[in-house]
């Protein structure tokens, strides 16, 4: 909204003391707001130089001089504090250095105001000081930045101000010094959590345990030497709903579809046993056989968007390839929303909302009564009426025994569905609850990496 891509609903935005309003993006550029949101734009076979004038080329003439291009980029990368030679590839950078030189950039562009979506979301804890250190630098500059991140060290190591935000609206605003306790924090967050209905499911007696992952293990599928999931080791149980809670950077999803025949990952480590048998599916349809369904509006195909931004769709090994020849970055998250023909059932040559195929999916499952359904953001996006619909399916799949796995980024909906809770932070699992017995905050707790008491 602030950066011209939403219409302002109601209230005032003034910038300078002046009543402000964008028709687009461009109007806020033009007036010195810009906005990075997800994976930097940044073209690793292109020069270190290059990138930091990527998308502004125009305003520096047809006739470009090398030699200017190289010290006017030395002294902007000076300006976010990375000390590297402009002229390497930036495929050569480590991760946190290719995101400042994308503040490099904001610089150069002369941004006023930066709208920053969470740029430590995939980065090692090692990379965060390049990053912070940019960061700073670009603020002491003159630069204002709105920094989103669910980081809670980060805003206290650089933030001046923070304001807390639970389910869309405002809580509280603080000066940075005065941040409360995690516990205060946490209450602040879980403030919008309403309270849900559970319906008239009765406790199950958690026997007849028919799924189980024992130190399950997951790498990124274009570098395999990035560890995604952790030894995550959980069960489920005959009509049983568990759901896994996390925030953006969790992997809550890549957890869950790794399971699907190895629909996420490069590789794999540890054990998945169905009825207490291993199972070894390496692909979608081997995971079938062995009794496990899957509803995702996630596909098994990456967007690149490499050819003028229009979007182009490759296999997770042409990804992998691409990368070798450093055609793409390793380091960047490659979206992969978008339909799974032949798994979700979808129907030939009609275009389809992804609710109304995550309802043909689970009408399949329904009729086909496999042993767990793995369901990933079954109801993201969906109106009132589908989530509906969508919910009372999940309830008739457990009724009828099979259990469901259900990854979610609502609380309101993991309380009202499931029987167990398991929360991640990181590629990991850091805790398990009923949710008959625990409270909304002990789950904002775990998925912030926080404590509540």
């Amino acid at each position: 909204m602030l950066a011209g891509y939403l219409p302002l609903a109601s209230g005032e935005l003034v910038i300078d003391g002046s009543v402000r309003g964008f028709a687009g993006p461009e109007e806020a550029a033009a007036a010195g707001i810009s906005v990075i949101r997800g994976a930097p734009a940044t073209v690793p076979q292109m020069s270190v130089a290059d990138n930091v004038f990527l998308g502004i080329e125009s305003s520096r003439g047809w006739l470009v001089n090398s030699r200017r291009v190289l010290r006017d980029a030395a002294a902007l990368l000076d300006r976010v504090g990375l000390s590297v030679n402009p002229t390497l590839k930036l495929r050569e950078l480590s991760p946190g250095a290719k995101r400042a030189v994308q503040l490099a950039r904001e610089i150069a562009r002369g941004t006023r105001l930066l709208l920053i979506d969470d740029p430590f979301v995939g980065l090692e804890p090692d990379e965060f000081s390049i990053l912070e250190a940019a960061l700073k630098r670009v603020a002491d500059s003159g630069m204002t930045v709105i920094l989103a991140t669910q980081r809670i060290d980060v805003i206290r190591r650089l933030a001046s101000t923070v304001t807390v935000l639970s389910a869309g609206s405002r809580v509280a605003s603080r000066n940075v010094d005065a941040l409360l306790s995690d516990r205060q924090l946490v209450t602040d967050v879980s403030s919008g959590i309403r309270a849900v209905a559970r319906g008239a499911r009765e406790p199950l007696s958690l026997e007849g345990e028919v799924f189980r992952a024992v130190e399950w293990s997951v790498w990124h599928p274009v570098d395999p030497n990035r560890q995604i999931i952790d030894s995550a080791s959980f069960a489920l149980h005959r009509g049983e709903i568990v759901a896994f809670a996390g925030l953006s950077g969790s992997h809550r999803s890549e957890l869950a579809l790794s399971l699907f025949g190895r629909s996420y990952g490069s590789r794999t480590s540890g054990e998945l046993t169905i009825a207490g048998k291993p199972v070894t599916a390496k692909t979608p349809q081997e995971a079938i056989a062995a009794g496990l369904g899957l509803a995702t509006d996630t596909s098994a195909r990456y967007d690149l968007n490499l050819l003028g931004g229009i979007p182009t769709r490759v296999s997770p090994a042409a990804l992998a390839r691409l990368a070798r020849l450093g055609v793409i970055d390793p380091d960047r998250e490659y979206s992969t929303r978008g339909p799974l023909p032949g798994v979700a059932g979808l129907a030939s040559g009609t275009v389809m909302t992804a609710a109304a195929r995550t309802i043909e999916t689970l009408t399949l499952w329904l009729s086909l009564v496999p042993r767990v359904v793995i369901l990933d953001l079954p109801t993201q996006g969906a109106s009132e009426g589908d989530a509906s619909e969508i919910r009372a399916l999940i309830l008739r799949l457990a009724a009828g025994g099979t259990a469901v796995l259900l990854v979610s980024d609502s609380i309101e909906e993991i309380l009202a569905l499931s029987d167990r809770v398991y929360s991640l932070f990181e590629g990991r699992i850091v805790s398990e609850s009923s949710t008959r017995e625990t409270d909304p905050a002990d789950i904002v707790a775990a998925v912030l990496g926080l404590s509540a008491r």
